[in-house]
Formats: structure tokens, sequence, C-alpha cells
């Protein structure tokens, strides 16, 4: 039986160039030519003249500028064709400045074409803001710094490594267009549970694009497109077990997670899925819970998971929570790789996603990684952005000194040490650590001690290895190497840390 991955559209085959196939040289049947001169043409009835011009008219749906005019022509085949990563259903020619799209009578035509009409956009903006191609853009470019993709394998101009369609550059900027501009060329959801699902990104190892604000402001100012309603990815804040006082049968929770809205009465729908995987199957079950809001509060649902299989025999539980702004056409979701947990009597405990049981870790393996890509961080059961808060350097996991102190309510002072280096103070209720950057030197309450790791800077902060803060401060590590995700726990006793 095949092992369960997540539903995400696999475009694999689509992309740019490459082998020519015996479609392309087959004859047209059906033509449409739009107003700006752009000549749709078909080789199938499937494909008729007036379904033509309605594929023009939801083309005008998804975001665009003076690009659409440089459109030259998109072509439908029925028949396969074959390009760099073996077969493709899609293909952007930059030179002719044409789409060309097969199998047209099984694709999903319409989402394909908003993937390819992403490469015309992407390029020709792209040229005219940094003066580069996608197949030229490096990591130094702004595009890169916007989309902040360090640490990840992204074939750049100039790397390598195999070529691997999710992870090339002009790829991830064609569905990053999808994401943020073709919303409103999509059969819009009647109900909230329609959202789940209605776009999803082809690279989900990367954070979504919603997390970076940047890049939606990066397109529509090149461009000069109107404003577009701005649109956050929502978190997971608490999963809690509630009783209920009128029916003991109910099995209640509280599901929190912030609000995607941006602006104050932005109207936005959301559908909560959660998936029950247990010990024995490998598909999940799946519940949905819906609502919508203008508030930018933290919203608060109570779901009764009573038809759930018996809890000694739920293995994980994963959250997802989807939202639509249906005026302006936004759709924004939190990526597979957060919010899991294993349930426990009293209180779910955040997990590591089971890479293994779901086949994720050999999926990882065909694409060249060894294991995940990006850390994720808990802090007590709630998720923080990834990337940015946890570093694995030289063998070691290690997390900012300001945001353990942070958490644990204490401070940090900078202080001007004898030697010129910078020296850090963390002052806990009835703890006080020194600690001195660039060495592995440290006193607790006055006592010396070393460090297994010296205090290092990260993006102009000191960070500290796992093993040391567990040691020094009142918490708890547990780090999952496969899946690159390190939980934190306040240690129960109060803030006392182990003696130097």
């Amino acid at each position: 039986m095949r092992k369960w991955i997540w539903a995400v559209a696999i475009f694999c085959c689509i992309g740019l160039g490459g082998a020519a196939s015996a479609a392309e040289s087959t004859a047209s049947t059906y033509e449409y030519t739009s107003p700006e001169g752009i000549r749709f043409t078909s080789d199938t009835p499937m494909w008729d003249t007036q379904q033509l011009k309605e594929l023009y008219e939801l083309l005008l749906q998804a975001g665009h500028s003076s690009e659409l005019a440089e459109l030259k022509s998109v072509e439908l085949h029925q028949d396969k064709s074959v390009g760099n990563s073996g077969f493709r259903v899609g293909k952007y020619d930059p030179e002719r400045k044409s789409i060309s799209l097969y199998e047209v009578e099984r694709i999903p035509v319409r989402r394909t074409l908003i993937h390819e009409y992403g490469h015309h956009f992407t390029y020709y903006w792209l040229k005219k803001k940094e003066g580069v191609t996608p197949p030229r853009v490096t990591s130094t470019s702004e595009w890169a710094k916007v989309r902040q993709l360090d640490g990840y394998p992204v074939r750049f101009a100039g790397e390598k490594m195999p070529y691997n369609h999710r992870w090339d550059p002009g790829e991830i900027m064609a569905e990053d267009y999808v994401m943020l501009f073709g919303p409103s060329a999509m059969e819009q959801p009647e109900t909230n549970r329609d959202i789940v699902g209605m776009l999803r990104h082809e690279n989900e190892y990367i954070p979504p694009v919603t997390d970076k604000p940047e890049m939606l402001k990066y397109w529509t100012s090149v461009a000069k497109m109107d404003d577009y309603a701005d649109i956050r990815t929502p978190e997971v804040t608490d999963f809690m077990k509630e009783k209920s006082e009128e029916d003991a049968s109910q099995s209640l929770y509280r599901i929190q997670f912030s609000s995607a809205a941006v602006t104050e009465h932005q109207e936005i729908d959301y559908s909560v899925k959660v998936a029950v995987f247990t010990k024995e199957d490998i598909f999940p079950q799946r519940s949905f819970y819906e609502t919508s809001t203008s508030s930018k509060e933290p919203i608060t649902l109570t779901v009764d998971l009573a038809d759930m299989p018996p809890l000694d025999k739920v293995a994980f539980v994963n959250l997802q929570v989807w939202a639509y702004d249906k005026a302006g056409k936004r759709l924004a979701y939190t990526p597979f790789y957060d919010h899991w947990y294993q349930l426990e009597d009293k209180k779910p405990k955040p997990s590591a996603p089971p890479f293994e049981q779901q086949g994720i870790s050999s999926m990882l393996q065909r694409d060249g990684m060894k294991k995940w890509p990006l850390v994720r961080l808990y802090y007590n059961g709630h998720g923080v952005n990834p990337q940015r808060k946890v570093y694995q350097r030289d063998g070691g996991i290690y997390v900012p000194v300001s945001y353990l102190t942070q958490q644990l309510g204490a401070s940090m002072e900078t202080v001007k040490a004898a030697d010129q280096d910078k020296e850090y103070q963390i002052k806990l209720p009835s703890n006080k650590v020194d600690l001195l950057l660039d060495t592995d030197a440290f006193t607790l309450n006055g006592g010396k001690g070393k460090l297994k790791k010296k205090i290092r800077m990260e993006e102009q902060e000191p960070v500290i290895s796992i093993e040391d803060a567990s040691a020094l401060l009142p918490i708890k590590t547990t780090w999952f190497e496969q899946s690159g995700t390190l939980i934190i726990e306040n240690r129960s006793g109060g803030d006392s840390a182990a003696e130097p």
C-alpha cells in the first residue's frame, strides 16, 4: 500500500525549454485570438474556440500588468511531452513568449496555465527589476534576499547540484505567483471547507510566501500593479483538551490560532483541518471546522473529536489552518510540517512530524536531502517561525539567548568585559548567569564553569547551544534530527539551574 504523503499539487513535469515533442507539430483545430493579440490554439474538441476564449478570460482574472500584452501564444496539445525533469504538462518558452500545455484532456489546465503564466510574469519583471532572468538569478540577488532561502538547497545560477524541479528558483517564483496572484483565477469556494486544497505551493519545504510580505511588494511595485490586500499565514498558538460539563461523551478540544488579517475589518474565512493518524492505519481520519471573522485578535474554536479513534490508538494529530480573503482573493495556509501533536490525557504534546511512518524520509532522499532542510522550534507547545530562530553549526543546535530569556521572563544585559569582549548577564529570580562571547566560560551565581560549546553570534545576536542552555537554564530540550524539530519546555521546580 502506498504510504501517505501530504496532498500537494506535483508539478515536477512543468518547466522551461527541454526536448520538443510530436505534440508541438500537431495541427491546430481550434483557435481564438484575444484583443491583445494572444493566439490561443488547441488540437482537441475538448478545448474548442469557446473554451479557449473562456481560458483567456480566466487568465485575465489572475494578477497581471503590462506584461500580458507581451505574451504571444497559448498552445494546447492532447499529446505528451518530455522536458528536463521527465514528462511535463506545461512549458514556457521565453524566446517565443509562448505557453504550451500538454495532455490537456486529463490535466488541470487552468491551474497549469496560471503556473506557466507565472513564468511569463516573473521572467518579464525580474529582468526589469534586476537585469537578469530566473535561470541567471543568484543567492545574492535582491529576490533571494527578500525570499530568504538561505540554507535551502536552491539551485541558483552557478550551483553544481543536480537539477531538481522544485528547487529551481524560476519554479519557486512561478509557484509564488500562483499563491500571490492566482486565487482570483481559480473556482471560488462556496463554503469554507472548499478553501482547503484550493491551491498549494509545489515546494512545501520552504516557508510560505505569505510569511514574506515583502515578496508581494517586490512584484507589485515593479509591475506597478494595484494594491493587493495582504494576508498572513495563520499560526496555531494553543491546542488544549477541555471538559464538557454537560456531556461526558464529548471529546472537546480548544484550538487557538492567529488571525490571517492584516487590516481592520478584513473579513477572513477559515477552515481548520484536523487529521488523526492511528498506530495501525496509514491514512488519517480528517475533520473540518469552519469560522469567519474580521477580527485581528486570535481566533478560538472548540471542536468535538468524539468520533476519532480511542486515545490509546492515536499516534499523531496534525492541525492545518486555511484562510481566504474573498474580497481580496488572497489565500494562506499553515504548512503541513507545522503543528503535529501526540495526544495525552491532559494536554496534547507537540511532536515532530512522523516522517518515517509516512514515507517522507524516502521522498527527501529522492530530492537529494538527508533530512528536512529547515528547523522548527516549539516552546511550551507554541510554534515559532522556522529557520530564523534555530541554527545548526559545528555539529550543534543553537538558539538565541534573548529568545530563551524572553520566554522565561528573565532579563539579559550586555556589559563590557575586561578584555573588551561582550559579556551577557542573564538574571532569573534566584540565579544569575554570566556568558562571555566567543568563549566557553561562564559563571553561575559566582561559580565558574565551562560550556560544551562557545557562545557565538548569529545575525547580530548571541546564541547558545541547546545542551548548555538546558544545563544553565530551567528548560528541557528535545531535538529530532530527521525532521529538524526542537521542542523546548520549562522544567518544573522554578528557575533552578545545574551547578557548574
